[in-house]
């Protein structure tokens, strides 16, 4: 949904904040999706409260559940031109729903995987919730760009934009289905029959894991905003902005969340190896020196360029990514860790 109303957002924009100024209509948009961005950290710790009293399997499905609703909700909002201000009022709210229930699902799936991960293997492990996620962002590519081709910017405008809402939400349904058939994690058990289950894990997080908690924001902020940029920002800036043909965008956007999907898994490997601490600072070093070049080369406009632009970023910062997830998911003990 997040990557699907971002390809979407040069359509939405003038859709839901109708002016003369496009700039401005686009940013008022993209407004939106960092609103959704913004509420995630606290979705993370009221769903991640739910997790640690009562357990990883139940509060995954209800996540889900709740990640269906305002998909398939924003496939049915009426648009400026039918009700005025009540349009992007509604789609905020969307957004605020969807980002709250990400925040929960996606460090849900995290600390999953963390928790069910055989020993010396944990990012491995891990990132496979970078590949789902990812892989969700090539299909929202690919049927945000098939469906610009087959209708056409004004069958789009028209109510093209609504059909992979409905389909995201046709979807959700098999994932709401999967997730009844998911065990509880072996650390979860252990913790629950020795009775040390956290009666009040969002207090404790406060009070004992202040650090962790610094640490993890300051590293999956960074692990965040890299992630859009590469995977959103590029490929949309490509359209709005240098006019590129939309051959080569939908050539960025594979690039771009190919890379995002597999690279963290063949580091993976070394990052089970290394001390994680230095590898985060050399690698996240690497990743904001490499953001300026790369922007550069995208700017010349021809596939190799954009080819080698995006390579270019998404080397370190998907070597980055590779630990961060696993990093953050011990620093909590298993008591407090979803909502850590």
């Amino acid at each position: 949904d997040f990557m699907v109303f971002a390809y979407l957002a040069p359509v939405l924009a003038p859709l839901f904040f109708p002016t003369h100024d496009k700039l401005a209509s686009l940013l008022a948009t993209y407004g939106l999706f960092w609103l959704g961005f913004a509420i995630r950290p606290l979705g993370g710790a009221c769903i991640g409260c739910l997790g640690d009293l009562f357990g990883r399997r139940w509060t995954l499905l209800g996540s889900v559940v709740l990640m269906s609703l305002p998909m398939l909700a924003t496939g049915f909002l009426p648009t400026y031109a039918q009700i005025g201000f009540w349009a992007p009022a509604l789609l905020a709210v969307t957004r605020l729903a969807m980002g709250f229930s990400v925040g929960g699902e996606f460090s849900g799936t995290v600390v999953a995987l963390f928790e069910t991960a055989a020993k010396g293997k944990s990012a491995l492990a891990v990132n496979l919730a970078n590949v789902s996620s990812c892989l969700g962002a090539l299909l929202a590519a690919a049927a945000v760009t098939g469906l610009s081709a087959l209708l056409g910017a004004e069958k789009m405008s028209a109510g093209g934009w609504r059909i992979p809402y409905f389909l995201g939400a046709v979807l959700a349904l098999g994932a709401i289905f999967l997730r009844f058939f998911l065990h509880e994690t072996p650390q979860y058990e252990e913790t629950r029959k020795k009775g040390e289950v956290a009666k009040t894990p969002l207090r404790d997080v406060w009070r004992v894991d202040k650090v962790a908690m610094t640490a993890c924001a300051i590293g999956c902020g960074f692990y965040g905003h890299t992630y859009y940029l590469l995977g959103t920002y590029l490929p949309n800036r490509m359209e709005t902005d240098l006019h590129l043909p939309g051959s080569i965008i939908f050539l960025a956007a594979v690039v771009a969340n190919t890379c995002l999907a597999l690279l963290p898994q063949l580091f993976a490997p070394l990052v089970d190896r290394v001390k994680w601490r230095p590898y985060l600072w050399v690698t996240g070093v690497l990743t904001m020196l490499a953001v300026w070049p790369a922007l550069e080369m995208v700017e010349k406009g021809g596939a190799g360029w954009v080819v080698a632009g995006l390579l270019l970023f998404a080397i370190p910062q998907t070597a980055f990514t590779s630990a961060v997830l696993p990093a953050a998911s011990a620093l909590f003990p298993t008591p407090r860790r979803f909502t850590g």
